[in-house]
C-alpha cells in the first residue's frame, strides 16, 4: 500500500481503505450470482437478436423478389 499512496501522493490508510471496500464490494457482486450489468448486456443481446431477425426476412423477401426478376429477363 505505501508504495502506491506514495506514487499518487495519497495517505496510505486511504488506499487501505478503498481496496477494503472494492474488497467488499467484489465479494458483493460474487454472493448475488450476477454480474455489474449482465441485465443491461441481456436486453442488448435480445435487441440484437430481434434486429438480426428482422434482417433475415428482410433478405429473404428480396432474395425471391430478384429471382423473379431473373424470369422477367430471359
Amino acid at each position: 500500500m505505501g508504495v502506491i499512496a506514495a506514487r499518487h501522493n495519497i495517505n496510505p490508510n486511504q488506499v487501505s481503505k478503498w481496496k477494503a471496500e472494492a474488497h467488499e464490494g467484489l465479494l458483493a457482486v460474487f454472493r448475488a450470482g450476477k454480474g455489474v450489468g449482465e441485465s443491461e448486456s441481456g436486453r442488448l443481446i435480445e435487441r440484437l437478436y430481434a434486429r438480426i431477425g428482422e434482417l433475415t426476412v428482410e433478405r429473404d423477401f428480396f432474395l425471391k423478389g430478384s429471382r423473379g426478376l431473373d424470369g422477367m429477363r430471359k
